[in-house]
């Protein structure tokens, strides 16, 4: 999940929630953004999907479409490399960048650029990302990627997500005046979105993602415009290791006293990532993050604000929803249907003491 850009996007879809509901889905997000927890579980993904590129056919998928996306994957994290990008939702322009990635001594170096809007910088330099922004204080995080700079999905073992999805090889086309092949990702449980991804012939990089709903409507893209090697990194290196750090971040797992809730069941492949138990206006807010590494999903509870009506807001491929039971209020926030998300609410299990 991209924590961070999924904080800020989600933030601005709370409007139909109460001031304490948006403040305490906030603090939440910003928590996991933070966890260690999901640091080391992405630092996991990513080392077992690069130790996995010779890996056999697995459970009877098509070998060439499990090892093309494997290959993509190694190819974002191991080559030298320049793009300019395109963020759109639901057919609109969001975001335009440029990102530039190279290996110095096995490590990464990484800059994401914004193109439009007030001047962004995020830089990648032993495993510490760092936010340099004119409208608001610059900071840094312990991660291992630059999460803004491509979608959840490239980062992932495939072979490992044969089990939850089917991949469909669709042929060829051209992207960013190149020609890619093409694969389609969807949930063997039918209950999440599905991914087109287009494939770089020659270098392996993504240079397209698109991710439709339910009834494939583009709900979202990632759409490589330019892509240039990066011959001489010798500049770019001393530029990266050279700017000053901003201050670092850093947060520690908390786990509740005891659980006011449970979810007795988990859609197919997802699993808990990272808790926290947050205290805000003399109230505890219980909150869990899921994942099974392409789509991920938050779950917040805490005491009922007193309207007991269930709020259903739909941006992109964000739902949240918020619901109640027990004289909980429990929001939900995920990039999945809301009948999935839905299903998932009915399987909370207030705990009583």
């Amino acid at each position: 999940m991209q924590t961070d850009s999924f904080v800020l996007l989600s933030l601005k879809s709370l409007t139909a929630l109460t001031c304490r509901k948006v403040v305490a889905v906030f603090l939440s997000l910003i928590s996991f953004a933070l966890s260690p927890a999901v640091m080391a579980e992405q630092t996991e993904t990513i080392n077992q999907a690069s130790a996995v590129i010779e890996s056999p056919q697995a459970n009877g998928i098509s070998l060439s479409s499990v090892q093309l996306l494997n290959n993509m994957q190694d190819a974002v994290l191991s080559q030298n490399y320049q793009i300019s990008f395109i963020n759109t939702e639901n057919g609109k322009l969001t975001d335009a960048f440029k990102f530039r990635h190279i290996i110095v001594d096995d490590k990464p170096l990484a800059q994401l650029l914004y193109l439009d809007g007030p001047a962004k910088e995020i830089l990648l330099r032993n495993n510490i990302v760092s936010y340099f922004q004119l409208d608001n204080e610059s900071f840094s995080l312990n991660s291992s990627r630059i999460i803004e700079a491509f979608p959840d999905v490239v980062f992932n073992n495939f072979n490992t997500l044969a089990n939850y999805y089917d991949f469909f090889p669709l042929g060829k086309a051209r992207a960013a005046n190149r020609s890619c092949q093409l694969v389609r990702i969807v949930s063997k449980d039918k209950d999440r979105y599905s991914y087109i991804i287009w494939i770089d012939d020659k270098t392996f990089l993504p240079l397209r993602v698109d991710l439709f709903d339910m009834n494939n409507a583009l709900l979202e893209q990632f759409k490589v415009v330019e892509l240039e090697s990066i011959e001489d990194p010798a500049d770019f290196e001393n530029y990266v290791t050279k700017t000053p750090y901003p201050v670092l971040l850093a947060a520690e797992d908390v786990k509740p006293e005891s659980d006011t809730w449970e979810l007795t069941t988990l859609p197919a492949g997802f699993k808990e990532l990272s808790y926290s138990s947050l205290n805000f206006q003399q109230e505890t807010i219980s909150s869990k993050l899921f994942s099974d590494g392409v789509f991920s999903f938050t779950i917040n509870v805490s005491n009922s604000a007193g309207d007991n009506k269930n709020h259903a807001i739909l941006r992109g491929s964000r739902t949240i929803y918020n619901t109640h039971s027990n004289d909980k209020d429990i929001v939900i926030i995920g990039n999945l249907p809301l009948e999935t998300i839905q299903q998932i609410a009915k399987n909370i299990v207030i705990i009583t003491h």
